[in-house]
């Protein structure tokens, strides 16, 4: 386990290296959420599982694999947490392919 002020300096760097892709995230996220919640349907929900796989994709392999890497050096858990986070994305794309969840208001 890596110290927390190496932990919050991998951070620190990792968000000063994606500081525009942040915000289109975030007002990407806000947009669909407040798609979703007012007009709740089909489209919402696929846009919305498709949203989560492109953004734990990006954090397992921009994160893990290359920012992460290249700040603390070739580490087993980041090719196992980047995995994992790969993992996620190929099963919210294999929701989003399938649609066998979604979010209705009763």
């Amino acid at each position: 386990m890596i110290p927390a002020q190496e932990w919050w300096s991998i951070i620190e760097a990792y968000g000063a290296r994606i500081w525009p892709t942040q915000i289109v995230f975030y007002i990407a996220a806000l947009l669909l959420m407040a798609w979703l919640v007012f007009k709740p349907g089909r489209i919402q929900s696929t846009c919305t599982k498709l949203y989560l796989a492109i953004a734990f994709a990006w954090i397992g392999i921009v994160f893990f694999l290359i920012l992460a890497k290249d700040i603390t050096g070739h580490s087993c858990g980041n090719y196992c947490f980047g995995s994992l986070f790969i993992i996620v994305s190929i099963l919210f794309d294999w929701l989003w392919a399938t649609a066998s969840i979604g979010y209705q208001r009763k």
